[in-house]
């Protein structure tokens, strides 16, 4: 005899969460994976990003670190604006500051590299696309953080056998996008500031 109050499939009472008991035992029994609804996804033209990343990665090595005049990722006080501007989390932050800023001057000059210059088109498309994506459903997301995963999720998905070993580059090129100042909501001095570089 088991321990303990079951419903009428045997199933713990104690181990259900929802009130929606049966929809929770469904999908328990079918081993279904919750995939984020399909109306909430963001597509965009993710294959240039892809491209970026691989020849990115391939080059990391051999390009430098030098430090832009123009461009002062390490502005942490004008991003703080732009994260309460764009409800990014103090903690998801943290995390930008931890494990991709690192990379963000090596991304500046892969892209300023004149060489590249078919993946700096291949950028600007990508952010010129995002910004009217992530605009137009900008109130289906409480925090910035949300629309990071779900622009992650989206292309590694799509490309899970090309970049799967280089898929935390995607969150770098990301996070390189919003504190560039090219996808999310800008406050008065990033706008100044890039009136003075153009």
């Amino acid at each position: 005899m088991s321990d303990g109050l079951q419903d009428e499939n045997g199933i713990s009472i104690e181990n259900q969460i929802s009130k929606d008991s049966s929809t929770i035992n469904n999908i328990n029994n079918q081993n279904i994976t919750y995939v984020f609804p399909e109306d909430r996804v963001i597509r965009f033209y993710e294959e240039d990003i892809k491209r970026i990343i691989i020849c990115f990665s391939k080059e990391i090595d051999n390009i430098c670190n030098n430090i832009s005049e123009d461009v002062d990722f390490m502005n942490i006080p004008l991003l703080e604006i732009k994260n309460c501007l764009n409800n990014l989390s103090s903690d998801y932050f943290e995390n930008i500051k931890e494990v991709h800023m690192q990379y963000f001057y090596k991304i500046d000059n892969f892209l300023k590299d004149p060489k590249n210059k078919q993946y700096l088109k291949m950028y600007m498309n990508t952010i010129n696309e995002l910004k009217l994506k992530i605009t137009s459903c900008r109130n289906d997301y409480d925090k910035f953080d949300r629309i990071f995963i779900v622009l992650y999720d989206y292309t590694v998905n799509n490309h899970k056998d090309e970049i799967s070993s280089d898929r935390d580059l995607i969150f770098a090129f990301l996070h390189f996008m919003y504190c560039n100042c090219d996808i999310g909501k800008r406050c008065k001095e990033e706008m100044i500031k890039n009136d003075k570089t153009t």
